[in-house]
């Protein structure tokens, strides 16, 4: 219904992914509803890690890599 307002919804680090859409497709909606935003971390991958991952990036662009989740700390 063209009357009713549009909401996109994010929890944890789908923050993340609402603010890259919002950012490109922010005509489609008329708010934004963060629930515990993961906007950063408070670990990181080592320097080895981040080499690897900026290499990957230049050679291998689409490759997917593993985000260690299994620790529930991490979470919000």
């Amino acid at each position: 219904s063209p009357s009713r307002k549009v909401f996109l919804v994010a929890i944890s680090w789908g923050a993340k992914l609402a603010l890259a859409t919002l950012k490109k497709f922010h005509t489609l909606v008329d708010g934004l509803v963060l629930v515990c935003p993961g906007i950063a971390a408070k670990i990181g991958p080592t320097f080895r890690e981040r080499l690897q991952i900026g290499g990957s990036f230049v050679i291998w662009p689409r490759r997917p890599i593993r985000v260690p989740l299994t620790d529930p700390h991490l979470f919000t």
